[in-house]
This record gives C-alpha cells, structure tokens and sequence, in this order.
C-alpha cells in the first residue's frame, strides 16, 4: 500500500468517527402516530 491509499484510508475513517460521534437526532418510534419522519 502506498502512502497515497494510506491517507484516503484515514481520510475515510476520520470522515466515519466524525459521523458516529456527531449527535444523533432522536430516535422517532413506528408506533408513534404524530412521528413524521417515516412518512406514514
């Protein structure tokens, strides 16, 4: 592996640590009627 494909991989695997640790908007339950985000 070159030192280029070494930099995309820790460029990927900030970018996804970056995701996990971002906060998380609250869960909305299915069986919740006044949930609009699954559309029903």
């Amino acid at each position: 592996m070159n030192t280029n494909d070494s930099r995309i991989d820790d460029s990927f695997a900030n970018f996804v640590q970056e995701l996990e640790q971002a906060e998380q908007p609250e869960a909305c339950s299915i069986d919740n009627p006044e949930c609009e985000a699954c559309g029903s």
